[in-house]
């Protein structure tokens, strides 16, 4: 836990927040880039306005979401997996070897889901 206090002109906040780690990409000695199911989640969930915080189920532990692999097409390289929110539910998606994170929605939304994959 970090404390981060802002100021401005009339109001000052302090606040205590949890600031997770986030990996960032590497690169093995092929020169292809490596990445995580924790950043690959990451930018999922920021697409529907989601954080590693509304997680309430995950089949992965912490170890595992930062386990680097080659995403890059050729081989499936990531471990399977499932994440529960409370809005929508995220998994693993592979194409031609290249592999990345999608979701649908927990609920019946209306919204179709497009084709994933391929």
């Amino acid at each position: 836990m970090s404390t981060v206090i802002i100021q401005g002109n009339e109001t000052t906040v302090e606040a205590v927040i949890d600031i997770a780690y986030v990996p960032s990409r590497g690169h093995h000695a092929g020169g292809a880039e490596m990445t995580t199911w924790r950043i690959l989640l990451i930018d999922e969930m920021d697409n529907h306005g989601e954080a590693l915080c509304d997680i309430v189920s995950n089949t992965m532990t912490q170890d595992q979401m930062d386990v680097e692999f080659d995403d890059d097409y050729g081989s499936e390289e990531g471990i399977p997996f499932t994440v529960w929110t409370q809005k929508r539910v995220y998994f693993p998606v592979c194409y031609d070897g290249s592999e990345w994170v999608s979701s649908a929605s927990r609920a019946p939304d209306g919204v179709p889901t497009w084709h994933v994959g391929g």
